[in-house]
């Protein structure tokens, strides 16, 4: 990636944005995902710069006097490495100065149609700039990206115009496109932090606008542990025909690998587990209780 440019820009900077845009987009929401992305994407938009060609070199401040949007990247790669910023910038203050300014925001958007009301969610990462306003920093990433790409094309090191776009989640979406929601996932012993936000769709201006909750309003959630996952082993004598099965049960990360896998290698993997071992031992150290031989076939059921 470092050895050549336009794999650092793919390989890095395109690839990083997309990665944001499609944790953004997804339904999972917790243990810091999309702000991790966030954060990954704009260090990339940031030392972009640094990794120019001589020949196509550009100063900070005359890309954030074309560009300023640049400067709240800067920033924001420059807090999280930082965690506090204090000095000056080209931009002069520091647009944030605390890590603690980045947060990640669950949106719950209230539409009507012929059936009612009904809900749909979105996520953002806000940067809480000093001023007291809050920025999406998917729009801000996008539109640096955009001038990188253009300056990039000037030069004639990408060939292609382009421009990026994102959804911001303010336009309407209909009942069908908000039959699933977010799930929420946690640490066990570790802080769980998320910002909920309330938007009402507006049919006059075509988009949502934030709505505060009455004072004495109330929200409930409900908090579940995910299911975990049991595997059935079964041994059988085939000598006596007597069957002896064990029922397993693993951990939910165990069982999401497991599910990962390809098909072909899933058996495998299960055989290979301490805890699988430890029941086939067990179930050989029966049968050779009741029968004579150890002959016998296995299977794994999942």
């Amino acid at each position: 990636m470092f050895d050549d440019f336009r794999a650092y820009y793919h390989e890095n900077v395109l690839a990083t944005y997309a990665e944001f845009r499609y944790q953004v987009q997804g339904d999972a929401a917790g243990e810091s995902r999309d702000l991790r992305a966030a954060v990954a994407v704009c260090e990339a938009l940031f030392h972009l710069r640094e990794h120019l060609p001589a020949e196509h070199a550009i100063s900070r401040s005359d890309v954030e006097a074309q560009c300023p949007d640049f400067g709240l990247v800067a920033d924001i790669a420059n807090v999280a490495k930082h965690r506090e910023l204090t000095g000056k910038t080209p931009h002069g203050a520091p647009l944030i100065s605390k890590a603690d300014q980045l947060s990640e925001v669950l949106v719950i958007t209230s539409y009507e149609d012929v059936e009612g009301e009904y809900r749909g969610f979105t996520k953002e990462v806000c940067a809480c700039l000093n001023t007291g306003s809050n920025v999406n920093v998917m729009e801000v990433v996008t539109k640096v990206l955009n001038y990188w790409h253009q300056y990039l094309v000037t030069a004639g090191i990408e060939s292609t115009p382009k421009t990026f776009v994102f959804d911001d989640g303010l336009g309407y979406r209909s009942r069908r496109a908000c039959q699933t929601g977010p799930t929420l996932q946690m640490i066990q012993g570790v802080r769980f932090s998320q910002i909920l936000q309330l938007r009402k769709f507006n049919l006059s201006t075509g988009k949502a606008e934030p709505i505060a909750l009455p004072p004495d309003a109330k929200v409930h959630m409900q908090i579940w542990k995910p299911p975990g996952y049991e595997i059935e082993l079964s041994l059988r004598h085939d000598q006596s025909g007597r069957e002896y099965s064990r029922k397993i049960s693993l951990t939910v990360d165990e069982g999401d690998l497991i599910k990962g896998l390809p098909e072909d290698q899933r058996e495998a993997h299960i055989n290979s587990l301490p805890v699988v071992r430890d029941a086939y031992r067990e179930m050989v150290e029966e049968k050779n209780r009741n029968d004579d031989g150890v002959t016998g076939s296995g299977g794994v059921g999942l």
